[in-house]
């Protein structure tokens, strides 16, 4: 699960970067651009070397919860709003969650 732990992570913290860094694309390239790209490229390796190890189901379905981190850290981090719509979202991304893996609770 490290290497499903780290694609998440690295998902998330990618995305995160990168939108901060999205107003400054063409005009400057900073570190943590760079970082953001090499984090977000670093994804499938680690996506592959998961599927070694884990159920293929355990490990798609584990990318959802990267869309909910990105959206509870963007609140955080970058203070963007959390609105109803956002909220609904993420609700029912975790009953979609909950849905799939339904046989392993």
């Amino acid at each position: 699960y490290i290497y499903l732990t780290l694609a998440v992570l690295s998902t998330s913290f990618g995305q995160l970067l990168f939108k901060q860094n999205a107003p400054l694309l063409g005009k400057k390239v900073s570190t943590s651009l760079i970082i953001s790209i090499f984090l977000l490229v670093s994804v499938p390796f680690y996506i592959y070397l998961s599927l070694q190890y884990i159920n293929f189901a355990i490990v798609f379905l584990s990318d959802a919860i990267s869309i909910i981190i990105i959206v509870v850290f963007s609140k955080f981090f970058l203070k963007e709003y959390l609105n109803s719509k956002k909220l609904i979202g993420i609700f029912f991304i975790l009953i979609g969650i909950c849905i799939l893996n339904w046989k392993a609770i």
